[in-house]
């Protein structure tokens, strides 16, 4: 079986974080580690194809279209669309999978750049929109995308054992407060 290939999609400035977190999970979650691979955009070679065209066919590579969207909208493109925008239409067309999470409560929506307010209008549409997760921190993040990838996986015939569950939740609950956070984001006095 070949393993499932998971484009993530965001403003990468403002979610840079977030974006680590995930690639952190793929490569540190045993079971999905043998069954995933993270695709983001900046780890990807270079390439002479224009940036719009190299994220798309970066995106076009993959099974499973992750979006994450936070307050930012990201810079737009002749078309008027941020890159996040363009890969999330480019997901529908091709009618992949589509998983999507929201940093911040519900009451923060108003904080929201007013076009990340429309993208996320269009992602929960109630006729041609998804479901949604939000998210607070990077360990509910890690959570519900790995709660969205098992069903995924398992009509794939792909399960973890019970082993690989149990350590996973050990894993979840044994980070501390410091281990969750990103390492450029922590002082020296921190330390």
């Amino acid at each position: 079986m070949s393993t499932l290939r998971l484009f993530v999609s965001s403003v990468q400035r403002e979610l840079e974080s977030e974006r680590l977190a995930v690639a952190e999970l793929i490569a540190s979650d045993s079971f999905l580690h043998k069954h995933c691979e993270a695709i983001l955009f900046e780890q990807v070679p270079a390439s002479t194809l224009p940036a719009d065209s190299a994220y798309i066919r970066a995106l076009e590579s993959c099974d499973v279209y992750a979006g994450i969207l936070g307050f930012e909208y990201g810079a737009t493109g002749s078309d008027g669309l941020s890159a996040t925008h363009r890969e999330y239409l480019r997901a529908e067309q091709r009618r992949m999978p589509v998983l999507m999470f929201v940093k911040g409560a519900a009451e923060r929506d108003e904080d929201r750049d007013r076009r990340t307010i429309t993208l996320l209008d269009l992602v929960r549409h109630p006729a041609t929109g998804h479901t949604y997760r939000r998210f607070l921190n990077y360990p509910e993040l890690k959570q519900r995308l790995r709660d969205a990838l098992l069903p995924i996986l398992g009509a794939r015939g792909i399960t973890p054992s019970s082993s690989e569950q149990i350590e996973f939740e050990q894993t979840v609950v044994a980070a501390s407060d410091f281990d969750t956070q990103p390492l450029m984001r922590v002082g020296e006095s921190d330390l």
